[in-house]
């Protein structure tokens, strides 16, 4: 990507935003509007319609939900459940995993009970 594509698409995002922004004060203003008009006439036929709901635009949730999806995948790449919650390395050796919360941790870096809800630890086991 050229510097001025790169231009042109953070200049295309600055316009969505304030798009948005608008289209969400219009939204906030005419629903303060009709709440004031409710509380002194009491009348629900003086209300005005509400405008068309604010969105992002496709092309903008499109790029967006390809971003979350490579980053889910990279997230999945990196099983978190795969090291120990404390000392962050890979599980391996002699494990010892909390009743309540699931989570497992080296023996050494855990005492009796699981430091994150202090439930007591099951028996130590050996990884696979």
């Amino acid at each position: 990507m050229t510097e001025n594509e790169k231009d042109d698409a953070a200049f295309d995002i600055a316009l969505e935003e304030i798009d948005l922004e608008r289209s969400i004060k219009l939204y906030l203003d005419t629903i303060d509007i009709n709440l004031l008009t409710l509380s002194c006439t009491r009348d629900i036929t003086k209300l005005h319609p509400l405008p068309e709901l604010p969105s992002l635009f496709n092309e903008f949730m499109n790029a967006y939900r390809s971003v979350l999806t490579k980053y889910s995948q990279e997230k999945k790449r990196h099983d978190v459940s795969k090291f120990c919650y404390f000392c962050h390395r890979q599980l391996e050796g002699l494990l010892v995993t909390c009743k309540y919360c699931k989570k497992s941790f080296h023996k050494n870096c855990v005492n009796k009970e699981c430091g994150w809800c202090d439930a007591e630890m099951d028996i130590p086991k050996t990884s696979n």
